[in-house]
């Protein structure tokens, strides 16, 4: 069996599949990693950044400046709409989230901390992609163990 360097793999993986991509859809872009990552392998295209987090929000906006197929969104995404708190974590909101650390979390990463917590809009997801129609999207989640959540907001409409 041979060894492969993961991201390596990852990357080849990515590459081959954006391809054939017209959007991709970043839920919890935090400060644009993904994104920054997905342009270095050619990806032209439309990406759609959501991000509840103010402050990795604000770097999103800046990458914005220099690409008009960027969008961002500053929001939560779950499976309703509505107003909640995220926890905000001390390593540059990488482990930010809407729930409060387990204690297996806590030991598994002593040094991570919730440090203040913002008041963030929630919509579902389908509310924001009725404004990106696309043949074909590619939907990136990082959400810290809300992804079913996120999924669900996709088949969210409100019939009222």
């Amino acid at each position: 069996m041979r060894n492969v360097d993961p991201e390596l793999r990852m990357n080849v993986v990515l590459q081959r599949i954006l391809s054939s991509v017209d959007l991709v859809v970043d839920v919890g872009a935090n400060s644009g990693q993904t994104y920054t990552r997905v342009r270095n392998l050619g990806y032209s295209g439309r990406y759609l950044a959501i991000e509840p987090e103010s402050k990795s929000f604000q770097q999103l906006a800046l990458m914005k400046q220099n690409d008009n197929k960027l969008f961002c969104v500053n929001k939560a995404i779950g499976k309703q709409i509505g107003t909640v708190v995220l926890n905000v974590a001390n390593n540059d909101s990488l482990s930010s989230s809407l729930l409060n650390f387990s204690e297996g979390h806590l030991s598994a990463a002593p040094g991570i901390k919730m440090v203040s917590n913002q008041e963030v809009s929630m919509v579902p997801l389908s509310l924001v992609l009725d404004e990106y129609v696309d043949r074909s999207i590619f939907l990136k989640i990082d959400v810290q163990g809300l992804e079913l959540e996120v999924l669900q907001g996709a088949m969210y409409r409100d019939w009222e």
